[in-house]
């Protein structure tokens, strides 16, 4: 056949690039506690009743860390905000 008239392929957003959008307000919502380590139970009591399934999604994205009880921001999470 002819040329290949086929368009270009159109720009996509990555869904953790979306994901980390959508994440962007609780990574802000850690850091703006002041707390470098603030407790998990705190987190999951503020966001009731999708605390643990964001902080899980946050972990999953390596935006924050768990640790004794608290989360953190990871490296990758500070560099979102």
């Amino acid at each position: 056949m002819g040329d290949n008239l086929a368009s270009p392929p159109r720009p996509r957003r990555k869904g953790r690039v979306m994901a980390n959008d959508h994440l962007r307000k609780y990574v802000q919502y850690i850091h703006n506690t002041g707390q470098s380590l603030l407790p998990i139970e705190a987190f999951d009591d503020d966001w009731e009743p999708v605390g643990p399934t964001v902080r899980r999604d946050l972990v999953a994205a390596g935006l924050i860390i768990e640790t004794y009880g608290h989360v953190a921001l990871h490296d990758k999470g500070i560099a979102l905000l």
